[in-house]
């Protein structure tokens, strides 16, 4: 019963861990969220100017991820602070592979920052070229649309029914041809 007590008395102060810290110190990072379109574009340029090599994949909704040898796994509509952190934790296996076997370290919050600033630096650049993208696919879509209503009326007009039909026997006509060939050639074999 005493030992119950001295436990109970003795209070650890709390202290937060990595991931709290991390969440105060890049709140602004872990504010701003991308839907997944842009964290895969974002994350494209990024890994062409670090030269990770995990591919990216998205997996539910809580706003977490992961960073494995071959891939990273980011929930959807992912915060910048994730797509960094996953980010820096494949930096800092490229980095330091086999050395450290701790992964959230003074090393890591320093990749972690400079992804960050990276980042940041470019993010206008990113969303404007973004947007670009959007819209040249969005304007191709749109022709492609057209295009196919435009075939699809042609092809109900009675001038398309009869090319087709003119065609058609065109094809008949070649296989008659041949066939015709074909017999000629068996007759000379024979010697009629």
């Amino acid at each position: 019963m005493e030992q119950e007590q001295i436990f109970e008395e003795i209070e650890e102060p709390y202290r937060p861990n990595h991931y709290e810290r991390e969440q105060a110190q890049f709140s602004k990072a872990y504010e701003t969220k991308l839907p997944d379109s842009l964290a895969l574009y974002v994350y494209g340029r990024l890994q062409g100017h670090y030269h990770f090599r995990q591919r990216l994949d998205f997996h539910g909704y809580r706003q977490s991820g992961r960073c494995r040898n071959y891939e990273i796994v980011l929930s959807h509509q992912p915060s910048v602070g994730i797509l960094a952190h996953e980010i820096a934790h494949a930096l800092h296996r490229m980095k330091y592979r086999g050395v450290e076997k701790k992964h959230h370290t003074k090393k890591f919050l320093r990749l972690m920052h400079r992804v960050l600033d990276y980042y940041w630096a470019h993010e206008e650049e990113y969303k404007a070229a973004y947007d670009a993208q959007v819209q040249r696919s969005t304007e191709t879509l749109k022709a492609r649309i057209e295009r196919e209503k435009n075939q699809a009326a042609y092809q109900r007009t009675p001038e398309f029914k009869l090319q087709k039909l003119q065609a058609q026997r065109k094809r008949w006509e070649t296989k008659l041809k041949r066939a015709q060939t074909a017999i000629k050639r068996l007759n000379r074999r024979i010697g009629i």
